[in-house]
This record gives structure tokens, C-alpha cells and sequence, in this order.
């Protein structure tokens, strides 16, 4: 059936869907979803959906606007009339993301052969609008997707069931990627922020309310996210509009090091691109000839004049050869993921000691107690832990010897030059230095050591997993991940934010290798995370399943078969509900309290059996080893430290 509705450049034509239908207690029991959990919807039915694909919220940015900031579409619908029935075509990025989304059941809703259209015209959103009765204004929730600055798209998730459960306008906007959107610049962010622009001008004429916004995304969403967070708090205290109240940060923050480039990272990305683009066998070194040297404005001159099929060559091979370049080194350097990435631009992305108010925003931080897993997998790293835990300490003697040198952009230029070699990055850093790095080292791993975390590996006795890969996860997680959220949270709070955290620790034991192929060896299918679903880990992404609510999709669930045929128990189903009742509700949100230590947080916890508890203190140790007793020691180091270069 066709729908529409009437904003500002014209109408608008949708699909209605009926994917859910009857009450909602009805249908939580047939899922067997306790009678209590049921009854909290009693009286309460689906709705049909309203569904509105590729509508552009901003100038397609191509030729005068290629490679620039977000400018607000200005334009009229030909004829006053755009169809928009079919997905928006996607951010130039590699296709092999697409490929492993194929096989993922978050994506079963679509057919990636015939949506997956990439370009660099992407700047789209797609509306999903609950049709209820009366005239009271519908809350907004806004998904903001991740793919480590260089992949994903609107098309992977489906907010039919968000819209119809919870009642909920969802809007999920799409932002350039990789060298489009973050060569640089952060041109991706101003693609986000116009997007929330545009939701506050518009979403009342779909029936929503500008006041009552919630943005929420993962990975590289969430720190997006809270890049936004910022920006937002920032207008807002110079007398400007708020343009969203809730955030929620899943799996990432603005203060992780993977999020953000300082200006030696960036001249390192820079360099790279360039010899990069000169391996590529793309035309560039025509363009070069035009100046000094390769400078931003040079490179973007190129890329400008790049069709989209280049374009996306160019992101095929950008990841390999950059792992070419660091791959010895990458657990040294290990905030250079990709070549390109958010910068400080003190806009949205500010040092850590920026000032901001954020009071007046509730902001949730959403963990994975495997989030790690990820890296582990697909990153080069130290795979002992107490080794690890050496290496990243090592790594923050390195990086400190780059900031604190006179010129941090030549010096490490010059080393790149000289080859990102063992030997030479390892010169950077004084013997003294080193030592005291094996020290803070072993400090840290004695932190996560069996005896010290004892309570938390004994949750799952019947594990297979090794009490040593175990602590693995947990040094790998928190330092890419938990840490830095709790300390974002932190922040937050004592910034005037309301905040409020949660971990998951529920597992996918029954249907994680069918839901999620991504962590598979597409050739044998064999899971490479299957023990850690198994015996009460999370990896990164699982969230997702729950909040979209990937087990009640029966309808169009890939191979043709039903959820049910999976042999689903009760606390799969509850785990789905409970998650979506704790992410779109209100409670346990908290400020600062005068005379509580600014270490101590709450954390609500997903366990194993889909129920929640409440955890005080939580991760209160390795906060009080990175935030108080490893400082002190560096501080005795810090007299002595000087560049080796």
C-alpha cells in the first residue's frame, strides 16, 4: 500500500507496511516472553508503518560542493512530487562491506544486490512513521550508523519495529564516508548535523515532536554521536536551538582514540593518502605537477575529479596498503585504523579539557563486554595478555615522545620517511622511558590479572574459553572501548549531563553463529567467536540485533525460515524486550552528587538469562589504575622524558 506526506519541497510517496499486527501482549507471549514482561504492554497494539526512503536532506555533493561542508537542500521536488518507495543510493565505500552485511540477519530486510548502490549523490534519509491515532506528537529517534568512518548505510537496519512497538518517529540518515567524508575534514559530521537540522524543521509534518529527540548510534556511530553532543551543547550555549535531548553511545565515544586525529596524526594520514594515491596508478601524479607539494587542497583537487567507480577502487585498497605501511607497528600506532578519520576542529571535536555544558541532555553509555573481540580478530596485536598490556603502555611512551618534541608534524614525518620500523619507533622512546613502560605494564596486567578479577571470570564456570584469553577481552575492551566511555561519562556528568550506563553479558548462545556470519570464514563457515557467544560474551554489534529487534522478524528472515525454527528459548525474547525497555525509557539517569567520588559509576547489567542488575563501582578498579596510580607513577617519569630523535 502507498502512503504520503507533505514537507517543505513537496510530497512525498512511502510504502505502508504491516510487518507487526495485533496486541502486543498477544504477540510477546507467542515469542514466549514472560506474562509480567507481556503485561507491560496491556491494551497496547502494532501499528502500521509508514516507510519513506532517499529523501534528500541536503545538496547532492558533487562538482562545486564535492569534498566541501554540508549545504541544506534548497531545492523542489520535480513536479512537486519524489518518489521515495526505494533505498537512497549509499556512500562511496568498499563493497566487500556489503557483502558481509548480506549474510547478517540485521540486514535480512533487504536485497543488497539490487539496493547496494553506491555514489557519491548519498546524502538521503529514510523515515519510518508509526500511524497512531490522535494528535499527540511522536517522540524522534535517530540511528546513526557506524563502519569505522568508511562503511555502512541506511539500508542495513530496519525501523519498522522501533516505529510500531515503541511508537517512535525513527530517521536514519546517511553521511559520506572514508576519503568523501572524513579525508581531512569533517565533512561527515556537518553531513549529520544537517540532517538533525533537518529533523527539527521538519518531523512535525510526519507527526513528530523537534523537542523530544533522540540520537543513538554505534561504533563509529556513537562516537558521531557524541561528536554531536558537543557541537549541539556548544550551539545551545551560544543562545541557538537544541536540536535533540537523549543520546545514546553504543560500543564508542568522542574521547576513544580510534574516533579522532590530533594534528600529527592527521599529518601522518595526509602523507600516507599521498603515497597512497601515487601507488594507485590513478592519475595523480598529473594533478601534482600543479603545486609545491601534496598539501589537503591538492589531494582534494584530484579526488574531485574522480568518478565514483575510482573512487570506490580507491577504498578497496586503502586499508591494505596502509596495513602495508604499519602493519609491523599498528599495535604502537593503533590509532591509525584507516587513512583518514574525525579531526580537532573545535567544532565538534575538541581536546579532552574543553569546557562544555551539557546540562539539559541524557546521555546513555551502551557496553559490550566483548566489544574487544573485534580488534582482536582483525587487528595486528600482542595476543598474550600481559604482553598486551606491555605494548600499550609502550605505545603511550611513543606517543608522548612525539607530542612533546618542539615539532611533532616533522618529527614524525621524518620516521615515516626513515621507515615505521620495530627498531625505529622503539628509538623514539628513552631507555628510562621503556623501563618504565614495562613497569606501568606489568601494573596493568596484574590489574587484569585471574586474582584481581577472579569474581568476574568465575560468572561463567562452565566456560571453555581460557582464563587468559578471557582477561585478553577484557584489557583489549576497555582499552578500545569501556574506559574510554566511562570516562566521556565522566565527563559528562560532571559537566551538568544527566548519565546512566549499561553492559551486555547475555551471549547469543543460541543464535549467534545464525545471526551473525560476519565473525565466519566465509570459505569453511567456521565461527571464530562461537565459544565466546557460548559462555556469556557479546561481541561488537550484537546490541543492534536487540534494539531493532532482529528475533521478532519472521516474515523475512533469510533461508525462508522462521526465528522459531532456530529453537529459540523465552530469555532471547525477553533479553530483546528488556533492552529495548531500559534504551527508550527513563529510568536510572543521574547526575553529579556532591561528596560521591567522581570513579564511582552505576552500571545496569544484561545477563545471561536476558534479566538486568544493577552494578555500583562499576569497572571502579581499572578506572583508579588508569586515571590515579598509573599518572602518579608517570609523573615520577615525566622529569626524565625527553625525544630521542
Amino acid at each position: 500500500m502507498a502512503c504520503k506526506t507533505e514537507i517543505t519541497p513537496g510530497t512525498i510517496l512511502g510504502n505502508l507496511k504491516t510487518r507487526f499486527e495485533g496486541s502486543i501482549p498477544d504477540f510477546l507471549k507467542n515469542h514466549k516472553v514472560s506474562e509480567d514482561k507481556a503485561a507491560n504492554y496491556k491494551n497496547a497494539t502494532f501499528c502500521p508503518v509508514e516507510v519513506y526512503h532517499g529523501i534528500p536532506y541536503a545538496e547532492p555533493p558533487v562538482g562545486e560542493n564535492a569534498f566541501k561542508k554540508t549545504k541544506k537542500f534548497s531545492g523542489q521536488f520535480e513536479g512537486g512530487v519524489k518518489d521515495c518507495k526505494n533505498y537512497g543510493k549509499v556512500a562511496i565505500q568498499d563493497p566487500m562491506w556489503a557483502m558481509m552485511l548480506s549474510v547478517s540477519q540485521l540486514a535480512a530486510h533487504v536485497d543488497f544486490e539490487s539496493a547496494y548502490k553506491a555514489s557519491q549523490d548519498c546524502l538521503t534519509l529514510d523515515v519510518y512513521k508509526p500511524q497512531v491515532e490522535g494528535d499527540k506528537k511522536l517522540p524522534v529517534f535517530v540511528w546513526i550508523h557506524g563502519g569505522s568512518f568508511k562503511d555502512g548505510s541506511a539500508i542495513e537496519y530496519n525501523g519498522e519495529l522501533i516505529a510500531s512497538l515503541k511508537k517512535h518517529i525513527v530517521v536514519i540518515p546517511q553521511y559520506r564516508l572514508g576519503l568523501q567524508g572524513f579525508f581531512q575534514s569533517n565533512n561527515g559530521l556537518y553531513d549529520v548535523r544537517t540532517a538533525l537540522e533537518w529533523v527539527n524543521s521538519e518531523i512535525a509534518k510526519f507527526g513528530g515532536d523537534p523537542k523530544n529527540v533522540h540520537i543513538c548510534g554505534e561504533s563509529a556511530g556513537a562516537a558521531i554521536s557524541s561528536f554531536q553532543l558537543n557541537y549541539d551543547a556548544v550551539q545551545k550555549a551560544a543562545g541557538k536551538k537544541q536540536l535533540f535531548q537523549k543520546v545514546t553511545t553504543m560500543s564508542g565515544a568522542g574521547n576513544a582514540g580510534w574516533s579522532r586525529w590530533n594534528s600529527w596524526q592527521a599529518s601522518l594520514g595526509l602523507r600516507i593518502t599521498h603515497d597512497f594515491l601515487k601507488a594507485s596508478e590513478v592519475g595523480y601524479d598529473t594533478v601534482l605537477r600543479k603545486f609545491e607539494s601534496y598539501t589537503v587542497e591538492s589531494i582534494t583537487e584530484f579526488l574531485k575529479t574522480l568518478p565514483d567507480e575510482k573512487l570506490i577502487e580507491l577504498s578497496q585498497k586503502s586499508q591494505g596498503f596502509l596495513i602495508s605501511k604499519l602493519g609491523a607497528v599498528m599495535d604502537l600506532i593503533p590509532d591509525l585504523m584507516n587513512i583518514f578519520s574525525a579531526v580537532i576542529d573545535n567544532e565538534f571535536v575538541f581536546e579532552n579539557d574543553k569546557k562544555i555544558d551539557y546540562s539539559g541532555y541524557k546521555v546513555t553509555y551502551g557496553m559490550i563486554n566483548g566489544d574487544g573481540i573485534l580488534f582482536q580478530l582483525f587487528m595486528p596485536m600482542a595476543k598474550e595478555a600481559k604482553l598486551n598490556c606491555k605494548r600499550s603502555m609502550l605505545s603511550k611512551e611513543f606517543y608522548k615522545s612525539i607530542e612533546n618534541s618542539k615539532f611533532p608534524e616533522q618529527v614524525i614525518i621524518e620516521l615515516y620517511e626513515k621507515g615505521l620500523t620495530e627498531e625505529n619507533v622503539l628509538n623514539c622512546v628513552t631507555s628510562r622511558n621503556k623501563l618504565w613502560a614495562d613497569e606501568t605494564g606489568n601494573l596493568k596486567a596484574f590489574v587484569y590479572s585471574d586474582h584481581m578479577n577472579f569474581e568476574t571470570f568465575k560468572n561463567y564456570p562452565q566456560a571453555n574459553i581460557p582464563v587468559e584469553h578471557q582477561m585478553l577481552t577484557r584489557v583489549v575492551t576497555d582499552d578500545k572501548f569501556t574506559i574510554p566511555m566511562l570516562e566521556n561519562m565522566i565527563k559528562v556528568r560532571e559537566s551538568g549531563g544527566k548519565v546512566r550506563a549499561y553492559e551486555l553479558q547475555h551471549g547469543m548462545k543460541a543464535f549467534g553463529t545464525k545471526y551473525n556470519k560476519m565473525f565466519s570464514d566465509p570459505k569453511t563457515g567456521q565461527c571464530f567467536v562461537e565459544s565466546f557467544w557460548e559462555n556469556g560474551y557479546n561481541v561488537h554489534g550484537d546490541d543492534m540485533c536487540f534494539l531493532f529487534g532482529v528475533l521478532f522478524g519472521e516474515p523475512i528472515c533469510k533461508e525462508g525460515k522462521s526465528m522459531k525454527d532456530w529453537g529459540l528459548g523465552a530469555a532471547e525474547y525477553e533479553m530483546t524486550v528488556n533492552f529495548m525497555d531500559f534504551v527508550f525509557g527513563e529510568e536510572k539517569f543521574g547526575g553529579e552528587v556532591e561528596g560521591v567520588d567522581r570513579l564511582s559509576l552505576a552500571c545496569t547489567v544484561f545477563d545471561v538469562e536476558g534479566e538486568t542488575h544493577d552494578v555500583a563501582d562499576f569497572r571502579r578498579k581499572e578506572l583508579e589504575m588508569r586515571n590515579i596510580l598509573i599518572p602518579s607513577v608517570e609523573v615520577a617519569a615525566q622529569k626524565s622524558r625527553r625525544v630521542n630523535l
